[in-house]
């Protein structure tokens, strides 16, 4: 499961939509790099950061600004 932060998502010029970042879940308002190695409850299914999923270059194709390193 892989997770993407509403605020980056309305972060690009245009925001990305759902179908475009290719992500599972939608999350606002949670640090989800904090979430790397811990626990958490997403409902009643548990959990577990395992890491972070850096850009590809689908989502480079719509950003107005570089996003992969």
């Amino acid at each position: 499961m892989t997770l993407i932060a509403a605020e980056v998502c309305e972060s690009f010029d245009p925001p990305l939509e759902p179908d475009v970042h290719r992500r599972n879940l939608v999350t606002r308002g949670i640090d989800l790099n904090g979430l790397v190695g811990r626990e958490f409850m997403i409902g009643a299914v548990r959990c577990r950061g395992m890491r972070l999923c850096e850009p590809c270059a689908v989502l480079q194709g719509y950003a107005s600004r570089p996003v992969l390193r």
